[in-house]
């Protein structure tokens, strides 16, 4: 099945696939800071719902809060369903019978545990108080456990796209963990709502940082070489750039919900921060022609939401703490601040998502090979393997 895609661990239209995902999921994320902006959470207190829950309800209901949560949580329906092909799909290809099968089966009983959980769920909807139901958690979780073994044992004997493969799995569970925290958020509001609101903000960057990896990697591979201590600079640069930034998204999301002294003043330190290892790495991939030439598009995108950021930072700050108004006091934003704020947390996000492109990317190259090995390393038909495992392209 996987022997006339050479180039790809999985077909184009898989990698298609995966790039609709992470627009749907960008557009999701969107519409769930605008949901924080506009302080409509509990818009509707009513969990889970279906997604046609909207088109049932009277139009009278039908507030910008409410619109904007229903419509977040149709697109949480919608994501949650490319992700569950995108799994099902890089699965197929997997050259090894047995682990394919495995796979497939254990992700469908898998989703069907997951379905039957959000069914158990919808019966306590009226319900004063709300618990996990046992059969349905035991019915998603046991298939859980069973696919994570299925992946367990293909990391044990990697082959092209292996972790392609996994990384789905990962993905799907985070898509499903996040919809649970989302909707726990209004079933436990007066318990434990804003923080859970904070988790659920800070954990949706996470979701799409890690669903922009699998169209990276599910990419037609391009061999570069780059030269070592370029490549070593570069791999920690960016790595410290990813960490930074998602402690940064974490701060802001406690400014977001329940800002103090602490969060205001650290997150406005670790925006030096992130500028700081965000420069260091464009300035390393600028310096030799070749890694200008790999990394001009992430760079050039950096910059320009680095930038962005600021802009939108600044304004966002000046509307909501130079106000002279009690935090406690504010209502809802007017339209611009809200606009501004949103646009400022949805950056953040793409700070992230880009950061972790720029990571694989540099972690995706070859280190150049100087002096003897030089001649030696050319032979590429001896090791087909570490070239299928890079993700690079073999120089036939």
């Amino acid at each position: 099945m996987i022997d006339s895609l050479p180039n790809r661990p999985v077909p184009r239209w898989l990698h298609v696939w995966a790039i609709a995902t992470v627009v749907v999921a960008a557009v999701l994320l969107l519409f769930g800071e605008m949901v924080t902006t506009l302080r409509a959470g509990m818009a509707d207190p009513e969990w889970p719902t279906r997604p046609w829950h909207l088109a049932l309800e009277s139009k009278e209901k039908w507030t910008a809060g409410y619109l904007v949560e229903h419509t977040h949580r149709i697109l949480g329906f919608l994501v949650g369903g490319l992700m569950s092909v995108l799994a099902l799909g890089v699965w197929a290809y997997e050259p090894r019978k047995g682990l394919r099968w495995a796979a497939l089966v254990g992700l469908v009983a898998l989703l069907a545990g997951f379905g039957y959980f959000h069914g158990q769920m919808m019966a306590q909807i009226n319900a004063p108080t709300v618990h996990l139901p046992f059969p349905s958690t035991v019915a998603t979780l046991v298939p859980l456990a069973f696919v994570a073994g299925v992946c367990v044992a293909a990391l044990r004997r990697p082959t092209p796209g292996t972790a392609v493969r996994v990384l789905a799995v990962v993905a799907l569970v985070a898509v499903m963990v996040q919809g649970l925290l989302g909707g726990l958020r209004v079933r436990l509001n007066e318990l434990i709502g804003t923080d859970l609101a904070t988790v659920h903000g800070t954990f949706a960057t996470l979701v799409l940082a890690l669903l922009i990896t699998i169209p990276v990697l599910t990419a037609r591979p391009v061999d570069v070489v780059l030269p070592e201590e370029t490549r070593r600079k570069l791999a920690w640069q960016t790595v410290c750039l990813v960490l930074f930034t998602l402690v940064q998204i974490g701060w802001g999301a406690l400014v977001r919900h329940m800002p103090d002294r602490i969060s205001t003043r650290m997150h406005l330190l670790f925006a030096f921060v992130v500028v700081g290892f965000a420069t260091l790495a464009i300035k390393q991939a600028m310096i030799d022609p070749a890694t200008r030439r790999r990394f001009r598009t992430v760079t050039t995108v950096m910059m320009a939401i680095i930038t962005l950021q600021i802009l939108f930072g600044i304004e966002a700050w000046v509307g909501k703490f130079m106000t002279g108004e009690s935090l406690e006091l504010q209502k809802a934003p007017p339209v611009g601040q809200a606009i501004l704020r949103t646009a400022h947390a949805h950056v953040g996000a793409w700070i992230l998502a880009v950061g972790v492109v720029f990571a694989l990317l540099a972690r995706r190259s070859r280190p150049q090979v100087v002096g003897p090995e030089a001649e030696s390393s050319l032979d590429w038909q001896s090791t087909p393997a570490r070239y299928a495992a890079g993700g690079v392209r073999s120089p036939a």
